[in-house]
């Protein structure tokens, strides 16, 4: 038995809806990444303006 279908049977949920969670949930880490280094560009960057 794979990982996939061990955690799916443990949460009590579909090998489909874990693999789709897990997914939206990486999806939304990595967004989460790239949206504070943008805010940290910006940040760079306003300052050198002032």
């Amino acid at each position: 038995m794979g990982v996939i279908p061990k955690i799916s049977s443990m949460l009590n949920m579909g090998k489909e809806n874990l693999e789709k969670e897990s997914l939206k949930t990486y999806l939304h880490i990595k967004l989460r990444h790239c949206e504070s280094e943008i805010f940290n560009i910006a940040k760079k960057n306003m300052g050198s303006c002032q």
